[in-house]
């Protein structure tokens, strides 16, 4: 099977992808990380480095190959590595690189349903911190689980996955964010939330009925972003936002108000196919339940650039 794709549509992450994945490999053998051979993370790379070469048609993938699942691994990764390449030209970039070792074999891709594990935790982390250094300072791996300065504040991000679908369960782990954030040095800050992991990625990018060689397609990218934001809203529809919002504002054991939160960040991502082009999605909704003004509301509109156009059009190796 050989991957190509119509002329006009940007996607740095295709003929690229072998060379970021070996810019990857550069980066961390300078900080002595050694990626074992048979981890995931060097099957991940393995896969970015043959889907680059098979995207620019020197290479062809065997007809049994499940064309969705490597895509949506290689660009799960891509992203990973693009927002490292992005930090590690930032102030904060040592705090960035004190992190590689995360990636010497584990599962840490968040763009396929997997188990709750506390690498991939630590991933999300990572991801939040690379975005977040683009456009702050002095940011340090410390509680909430990400704190810097932004515009003069100092702004803690709780970064936080759902891995279940159990509505009381999502909200305990949305609260805990707050109650990391309250207890942190921040002034200000958001629990930011990762539901990829409750996406129905088939629905995006999956084989054709019938035909495995085939993957569906969609005519323009409007219509999958759509459908990520209808998903992603109705996760947070599903939500019992009376018990979410009392409990984010108020500590039921002391009575006191939680003053820090100013509102959950919630970012899914998937891969899906445009006019038979494998392309990453990425959606940011800003629950807001106080009034907001200035630094709240700038913060998440730059995370939200920065996480949906800014880095899927970088180019690690120009």
């Amino acid at each position: 099977m050989t991957i190509t794709g119509p002329t006009g549509i940007p996607l740095a992450s295709g003929a690229s992808l072998d060379k970021d994945a070996e810019w990857f490999e550069r980066l961390l053998k300078q900080h002595h990380i050694t990626v074992a051979n048979t981890s995931a993370m060097r099957t991940d790379l393995d896969i970015m480095k043959q889907l680059g070469r098979a995207f620019r048609g020197e290479e062809t993938l065997p007809d049994s190959s499940d064309v969705p699942h490597l895509f949506r691994r290689a660009l799960g990764l891509d992203f990973i590595i693009k927002a490292i390449c992005r930090a590690t030209k930032t102030s904060s970039a040592n705090e960035i690189l004190g992190k590689l070792g995360l990636f010497s074999g584990v599962d840490v891709l968040l763009t396929d349903a997997g188990p709750q594990s506390t690498d991939r935790d630590l991933a999300w982390e990572v991801i939040v911190a690379a975005l977040s250094c683009c456009f702050t300072t002095d940011l340090r791996f410390e509680e909430p689980d990400v704190l810097c300065n932004y515009e003069g504040t100092k702004w803690g991000s709780a970064c936080k996955i759902l891995y279940t679908s159990k509505r009381d369960n999502q909200i305990d782990r949305i609260v805990g964010g707050a109650k990391q954030l309250e207890l942190s040095a921040a002034n200000l800050g958001c629990v930011v939330v990762n539901v990829s992991n409750l996406i129905n990625h088939q629905k995006y990018f999956g084989p054709m009925p019938g035909n495995s060689s085939e993957f569906g397609s969609f005519r323009s990218p409007e219509i999958p972003q759509g459908l990520l934001k209808e998903d992603l809203t109705g996760i947070v529809e599903n939500l019992d936002k009376r018990s979410l919002i009392t409990r984010l504002t108020t500590d039921l054991q002391t009575g006191e108000d939680r003053i820090k939160t100013r509102g959950v960040i919630f970012f899914a991502q998937t891969v899906c196919g445009v006019r038979a082009v494998p392309m990453l999605m990425t959606q940011c909704d800003w629950y807001v339940f106080r009034r907001i003004a200035g630094v709240e509301s700038s913060y998440f509109n730059i995370l939200n650039h920065f996480g949906q156009t800014t880095l899927p059009g970088v180019l690690v190796c120009p």
